[in-house]
């Protein structure tokens, strides 16, 4: 899990987009929420 924020990070440095560091990771979370949800 880890990796994926590292992984945020460098997409953001390499899009020049500061935003994507929060956002990717939200993303992660809200999706791995809702497979949560609809697999119960």
């Amino acid at each position: 899990m880890g990796a994926l924020d590292v992984a945020a990070i460098a997409a953001a440095t390499h899009h020049h987009a500061a935003w994507l560091a929060g956002a990717l990771p939200a993303v992660f979370s809200a999706a791995g929420l809702l497979g949560g949800v609809l697999f119960s």
